[in-house]
């Protein structure tokens, strides 16, 4: 009988020679923040913000980054010398919400990132025992859980007594702590929207959870030193406009949001090189990506940061699959688009190509019309005006005579 030879196992990470995948998915923090891509003008517009709102909305679609956006944004605060609370929220948040708050609060205040005046009366050893306690007894789950995970030994004695904390001796407590701050406050709570996904939740409650939170900060928390950024997902709007339609209304006001949109051309370039940078990879990213293959994943994506990430780790894992040279060509980019299920219009595709080839066109060229076979200046209108939206197609108003025409153009890209 004969005996079967093993082989190796080669993973997408040996093939390439990595110690990390460049485009995984995660959260980035610490020392991978290194790998975020320039969000100057929204951080420099919650900022803005915060000078005169005390609570400042930054919404915008699953997957474009908001998350590490804000881990971004603490960096930069504690930076500045402001004191910061980051509260990172689950479903499982909607029952002891503002423990949660209070409890990021207080163990902010133990490490000395918050700073308390003289004689402000709290404990916080033993608060941060009532509130562990109190937070597990309402989730029924360990304090292991990851989010709510204690840091050091809960004292046991204390652990079993009756008295525990509730949503409103928490409010208490962060109103007295509030009182007694120096300095100024920032509490930065990640991924609010994600309260209504609670088991006890009912469909379509995601704005009076946000209005009752709202009205608590005015009633109970309200206090100059203290301001809030809420994360909240781009349905936030959608449910608004919604309700205005309706005739409803909810008692509170944002008077300050900052979307996060998906990228320019220019920052995707930006984001793919930072990553493969942080792996060590030596090349330039047009070696990585070559700039036909380029045009094809903004297409795919439409520079949705999430969707970016998803098309180029399929296809590095094409590519170690078929042992094939280590460069997404256009067919590579094409099959894991089509693994991804993310669409790419071969016509959207033949415009881009084209531009990229002449440097531009106007849909009036009846030599641009008839190289991709279009019949009517109508139907490449609307083309041209989706690309415009999809992947930041630029115009430019051209002369010539007594006529005037728009010429349609790529963005220019250049190498960070």
């Amino acid at each position: 009988m004969a005996t079967l030879k093993s082989r190796p196992l080669v993973s997408t990470l040996t093939y390439w020679k990595f110690s990390e995948h460049p485009f995984r998915d995660a959260i980035l923090q610490g020392s991978s923040l290194s790998m975020f891509v320039d969000r100057e003008d929204e951080i420099f517009d919650v900022e803005d913000a915060l000078a005169y709102s005390r609570v400042v909305g930054v919404h915008g679609t699953l997957g474009v980054g908001k998350s590490s956006f804000l881990r971004k944004l603490s960096d930069r605060i504690t930076t500045q010398g402001h004191a910061l609370a980051f509260v990172h929220l689950t479903a499982d948040s909607r029952e002891s919400f503002y423990r949660e708050m209070l409890r990021q609060v207080l163990l902010a205040c133990k490490d000395g990132t918050i700073v308390l005046k003289r004689g402000h009366g709290v404990d916080i050893h033993d608060e941060l025992v009532l509130l562990d306690t109190s937070i597990t007894d309402t989730l029924g789950s360990a304090l292991e859980g990851g989010v709510i995970a204690a840091k050091g030994k809960i004292d046991k004695s204390r652990a079993t007594r009756k008295d525990s904390h509730t949503e409103s001796t928490a409010i208490q407590i962060l109103a007295h702590v509030f009182a007694n701050l120096k300095g100024k406050l920032i509490v930065i709570l990640d991924d609010f929207e994600k309260l209504q996904y609670a088991s006890s939740s009912t469909s379509g409650d995601y704005l009076p959870l946000l209005s009752r939170f709202v009205s608590t900060l005015e009633d109970r928390l309200s206090h100059d030193s203290v301001s809030f950024v809420v994360s909240l997902d781009d349905q936030f709007t959608v449910l608004a406009d919604q309700t205005k339609k309706r005739g409803g209304a909810f008692a509170f006001s944002l008077n300050a949001l900052v979307q996060l949109r998906n990228f320019s051309p220019q920052r995707v370039i930006d984001l793919i090189d930072a990553r493969l940078r942080h792996v060590g990879w030596k090349k330039s990213v047009f070696d990585f990506i070559p700039l036909e293959s380029f045009w094809a994943l903004s297409l795919a994506s439409q520079n949705h940061p999430r969707r970016i990430l998803r098309i180029l780790a399929e296809s590095m894992k094409i590519i170690t699959k078929h042992k094939r040279p280590m460069r997404i060509d256009s067919s590579t980019l094409s099959e894991a688009a089509l693994a991804t299920e993310d669409f790419i219009d071969d016509r959207d595709l033949q415009i881009i190509y084209h531009l990229a080839q002449f440097g531009g066109a106007s849909e009036s060229d009846r030599a641009f019309l008839k190289a991709l076979g279009f019949k009517s200046r109508s139907a490449i209108s609307r083309r041209l005006s989706h690309l415009q939206d999809a992947i930041h197609l630029q115009t430019q108003k051209v002369r010539s005579g007594r006529t005037q025409k728009i010429v349609y153009l790529l963005p220019e890209l250049h190498l960070p």
